[in-house]
């Protein structure tokens, strides 16, 4: 259980701040979720 919540505010503090670069440097929102789930693909293993 207290992985699963790490987890969560990993990914929380992970999507505020692709949240920032999204908007400092526009990046096209497809590329944020390919990163996304890359990343999720990583913490799996």
């Amino acid at each position: 259980m207290g992985t699963k919540k790490r987890t969560s505010a990993a990914l929380a503090d992970l999507n505020s701040k692709l949240y920032e670069m999204n908007h400092d440097f526009d990046f096209p929102l497809e590329n944020l979720g390919q990163l996304v789930i890359s990343m999720l693909q990583f913490q799996m293993y």
